[in-house]
């Protein structure tokens, strides 16, 4: 699957829905919220999201609640997301269309990547 480079200016819940991300259960808390640290590098934030709902950015585990202070973070200066979702085509866990969301409401370009170790997306593109 090649990747798409979008701008997501979507602005409600029933778009994504429509494009087959909707979530039906709330998100589960797993592990800790913002790391003490935590670093942005090449401004542009790796996001990965497993099958089992845990997320991680630049490789470290966060919450929701952790993952929105970063992408506040990124906000001001039009930074870019690289997402990546283990299982791409099957059923997106629940807190997918969450995440999705966050980058939206922040007006953030966001390119989604089919490989985990983000290879097919290059900083220059």
């Amino acid at each position: 699957m090649k990747h798409i480079n979008i701008l997501l200016s979507l602005t409600s819940a029933a778009t994504l829905t429509a494009i087959g991300l909707a979530c039906s259960k709330p998100a589960r808390a797993i592990l800790h919220p913002l790391p003490a640290g935590f670093a942005l590098t090449n401004k542009a934030l790796k996001v990965t999201l497993d099958t089992g709902g845990v997320i991680t950015a630049n490789g470290q585990p966060l919450l929701m609640d952790g993952l929105d202070q970063v992408l506040d973070k990124l906000a001001p200066n039009k930074d870019m997301v690289w997402y990546y979702r283990d299982a791409g085509n099957g059923v997106p866990p629940p807190n997918a269309m969450e995440i999705l969301q966050s980058v939206v409401n922040r007006k953030l370009a966001i390119r989604f990547s089919s490989e985990p170790d983000f290879s097919d997306l290059t900083a220059s593109n």
